[in-house]
C-alpha cells in the first residue's frame, strides 16, 4: 500500500467514523479525551496504524481502537491500555 493509497483510505474512514460518532453521541461521552486509531481488514493499513499507537502510548495518550466492519458498515470500539 503506497502512502497515497493509505492517506486516501484513512481520510475516507475518518469521515465515516466522524459521521458514525455524530450519530452515536454516547460514544463521545464514553471515549471523551481518547485518541481514535482506525483499523480495517487491510493488514497493511493496520500495520501503519500500529506505529501510530506506539507513538500515542509514548505520549501517555488514552487510545481507543475503532475497527470498521465493512460488511455491515458498522464500527466496534476497544480501549487500549
Amino acid at each position: 500500500m503506497s502512502n497515497t493509497e493509505y492517506l486516501k483510505l484513512k481520510l475516507e474512514l475518518v469521515n465515516k467514523l466522524a459521521k458514525y460518532i455524530a450519530e452515536q453521541p454516547e460514544l463521545l461521552k464514553k471515549y471523551s479525551g481518547y485518541s481514535y486509531v482506525i483499523y480495517t481488514t487491510s493488514k497493511e493499513f493496520n500495520k501503519k496504524n500500529s506505529n501510530l499507537i506506539k507513538s500515542l502510548k509514548e505520549e501517555n495518550k488514552k487510545i481507543v481502537k475503532a475497527t470498521f466492519i465493512d460488511q455491515s458498515n458498522d464500527w466496534s470500539f476497544a480501549p487500549l491500555s
